[in-house]
């Protein structure tokens, strides 16, 4: 019943009223994926809870730059869960769910987005939101058809302003057809209207943020991006010290973005993507 009557979010320069035609990418340098671990370790989080906290402080940053004032309040995050049986394991089949997490992006300081992320995405864990949605998922998509299913999807995809997944790779190094792999990158579809998506994507003691928007929406993904990366450097300043050093070591590389539109990919970075 709280899904049903959720409200939708505060309108802000995210807020889309069509759907997007076109997409643009970024991702971010290399992050140490210990580091993002001791940060939830430091009040008994997880590396879910951090991120959400760093992505709470981007979208803080960003908001109150391109809208000339602070945000107050929060915003909507969908969080894709997977729903799929013990016996589908090892199947291809896809079965997610999706969770709603309020992300705490009107708090005064970094440290506080973290305790509220931690206690929100508690809270969802102990609480009856996944059984429910598992029901719902199965549910509805044997007894109603693909119309519906879009319509639902549709609708609830309008009460929150971003998704966001976390992709857990291998870690330690992989080789390909004997190639060495030197990183993984993904980039989480963006249902509805909705104008931003977020994929945390970790490999061999790593982890990238990477960024997939409508660019009506979203003008500045570098600006974003760069804020995304500078609160992983005040968290963990904040949290574990200002002498404490990442064990993984940056990549040369560095952060890069590219656009993209339906039927063609310019690249701008590394790579165009037609998504």
């Amino acid at each position: 019943l709280s899904i049903v009557f959720l409200g939708r979010d505060k309108r802000t320069v995210l807020t889309q009223k069509s759907a997007h035609r076109a997409r643009v990418t970024w991702w971010s340098k290399k992050l140490s994926h210990e580091t993002v671990t001791n940060i939830g370790a430091s009040i008994h989080g997880t590396v879910n809870d951090t991120c959400c906290a760093i992505l709470s402080g981007a979208l803080a940053k960003y908001l109150e730059r391109m809208e000339g004032k602070r945000f107050r309040g929060h915003l909507k995050c969908i969080i894709p869960v997977s729903v799929r049986s013990k016996k589908e394991t090892y199947q291809l089949n896809n079965r997610v769910g999706a969770l709603f997490l309020k992300l705490p992006v009107g708090a005064t300081t970094p440290r506080r987005r973290l305790e509220l992320c931690k206690h929100r995405m508690d809270w969802l864990k102990l609480g009856p939101s996944v059984p429910v949605t598992m029901l719902f998922i199965r549910l509805t998509t044997k007894m109603l058809n693909n119309w519906l299913c879009n319509f639902l999807q549709q609708t609830y995809s309008q009460k929150a302003t971003l998704i966001f997944s976390n992709v857990m790779g291998s870690p330690t190094e992989a080789t390909f057809l004997g190639a060495r792999v030197g990183g993984i990158m993904g980039f989480v579809p963006l249902p509805g209207h909705m104008s931003l998506g977020v994929t945390v994507t970790t490999f061999n003691g790593s982890m990238r943020f990477g960024l997939v928007a409508d660019p009506n929406a979203l003008t500045d993904p570098a600006l974003f991006g760069q804020l995304i990366e500078e609160e992983y450097q005040i968290l963990r300043e904040e949290c574990l010290g200002k002498m404490y050093t990442d064990s993984s070591p940056r990549d040369s590389e560095g952060s890069s973005f590219s656009s993209s539109s339906a039927g063609s990919a310019a690249a701008s970075g590394h790579v165009g993507y037609d998504i």
